[in-house]
């Protein structure tokens, strides 16, 4: 029987596998995707990073291949399965079984590393799939030198426009409210040349030979305007997908999972990590999530070796 299941492979999924080698527990990463690394290499490789301690700004994929090399020390002993989506996790005797389309896992114990959940990106209702219609941002200098129309309010499509800003001189932003979300710091980065339209909503998309001709309307006069861009990146949000959690009677709060001090669910053995959990005053960072992680697994190795010393620790020992 495995010590730790690990489910979900995203920043805190790995931090928790180099966690849970250090302490030489038997362990199992399970991801839904194709790859490792989460939102971060699936929609967002580009993404520059601020909340990272001793980074001033680290690109994703960058800070997603740093996690990777932590890890390489026990690759050999910590299988990470990609294109593994959990369907279920019963309860066996001495601890549960995590169920695949494939294969069952017999555990000790769980950590949920899982984010949102499986995400998938809230379409434009206008035009929901179209070549240049795009959900994610792989590379910047696909872009370079054509009219740009990114939509959306929050962080993400802040962070699209200050990259893509650097590509073109013909950078639309757009959004429903006459607000945006995000980052002060990130909004004051754009440029005086990136046209903002706020507040309106897109009335239609219609493509035009190889453009797209989008018509905007003015959430309070009603004002249309109509314009045509080479490439539209909508920033929408994501739809998240907890299938894996249906099975569990587990409490909840905002539909994620609640949480203990400890990082235990109200199911016993059951704990998570990230994204993936709720309790007072959490802030969802990645720097947040890999303390919950440490928090986890170092409960995790407490029950295994009840009684042992854990003697990890980046602080001086104070007497």
């Amino acid at each position: 029987m495995n010590d730790l299941i690990i489910i979900g492979a995203g920043p805190a999924g790995l931090y928790a596998a180099y966690l849970a080698g250090l302490r030489q527990l038997k362990t199992i990463v399970l991801e839904a995707l194709p790859l490792v690394g989460g939102q971060l290499s699936v929609f967002y490789p580009d993404k520059p990073i601020y909340d990272i301690p001793g980074f001033a700004s680290i690109e994703a994929q960058s800070f997603v291949d740093q996690l990777l090399h932590q890890c390489a020390r026990f690759q050999s002993q910590i299988p990470m399965l990609t294109h593994t989506r959990v369907v279920s996790i019963q309860e066996i005797e001495g601890g549960y079984e995590v169920v695949t389309s494939t294969q069952r896992f017999p555990t000790r114990y769980v950590l949920f590393t899982t984010g949102a959940g499986s995400l998938s990106p809230r379409p434009l209702p206008q035009l929901p799939t179209h070549p240049r219609v795009h959900y994610t941002v792989q590379s910047i200098d696909d872009y370079a030198n054509q009219r740009l129309l990114v939509l959306g309010g929050g962080d993400t499509a802040l962070d699209w426009a200050t990259q893509l800003q650097s590509k073109t001189h013909h950078l639309t932003l757009s959004h429903r409210r006459d607000e945006f979300r995000g980052l002060d710091s990130t909004l004051n980065a754009l440029a005086s040349d990136v046209t903002v339209r706020i507040p309106y909503i897109i009335q239609q998309v219609s493509p035009q030979e190889d453009k797209l001709l989008v018509t905007f309307e003015h959430t309070q006069t009603k004002e249309v305007i109509c314009d045509t861009y080479d490439h539209l990146f909508v920033a929408y949000g994501f739809e998240a997908d907890t299938a894996q959690w249906k099975d569990l009677h587990v409490d909840r709060i905002q539909q994620k999972l609640a949480v203990s001090t400890t990082m235990e669910t109200s199911l016993n053995g059951v704990y998570g990590a990230g994204h993936a959990v709720m309790y007072p005053g959490k802030t969802n960072t990645i720097a947040t999530a890999f303390g919950e992680v440490n928090t986890a697994v170092d409960a995790i190795t407490h029950r295994l070796r009840p009684g042992k010393a854990i003697p990890f620790s980046s602080f001086l020992p104070i007497k």
